[in-house]
C-alpha cells in the first residue's frame, strides 16, 4: 500500500513539474499559439482558397475544363468581355476568332468560351 502511495505521491509531482515547465516554454516561446488561433489561421486559408484568386472577392464558381482553375464567373465573363474587345482590333487571318485573347490568369493556357462550366 506504501508503494502505491509512493507511486502515486510521485506521479502529481512529475505532471506538476511537466505543467510548469509547459508554462515556462508559454512564457519563452512568444510563437506558442492557442488552439482557436490554429483553427482561426486554419479557417482564414480555406477562405482563401473558394476565393477567387483573380477579384479576391467572389467565390470560385466557374471552372476551365482544359486546365481545371477556378475562378469566379463574373471574372471569367470580364476576361471574356475584354478579350473580345481587343479581339476586333486584331487580323482575323492571324490566330483562330475562337481562342483570341482568352487565356487562364493562372498558367496562361489559351481557352474559349465553351471550356467554362459553372459549379454548384
Amino acid at each position: 500500500l506504501e508503494s502505491e502511495q509512493f507511486k502515486g505521491k510521485r506521479k502529481e509531482e512529475d505532471l506538476l513539474a511537466y505543467k510548469r515547465k509547459l508554462d515556462r516554454h508559454k512564457k519563452d516561446n512568444p510563437l506558442s499559439t492557442t488552439i482557436d488561433e490554429v483553427l482561426e489561421e486554419e479557417v482564414r486559408m480555406y477562405k482563401q482558397k473558394l476565393t477567387c484568386p483573380v477579384c479576391n472577392v467572389r467565390k470560385k464558381d466557374a471552372v476551365l475544363t482544359k486546365c481545371y482553375h477556378i475562378f469566379c464567373f463574373e471574372c471569367m465573363s470580364c476576361a471574356m468581355t475584354r478579350a473580345s474587345a481587343s479581339a476586333q482590333s486584331v487580323t482575323l487571318l492571324l490566330v483562330p476568332a475562337t481562342f483570341i485573347g482568352f487565356t487562364c490568369e493562372a498558367c496562361g493556357y489559351a481557352w474559349k468560351q465553351d471550356y467554362v462550366i459553372g459549379v454548384g
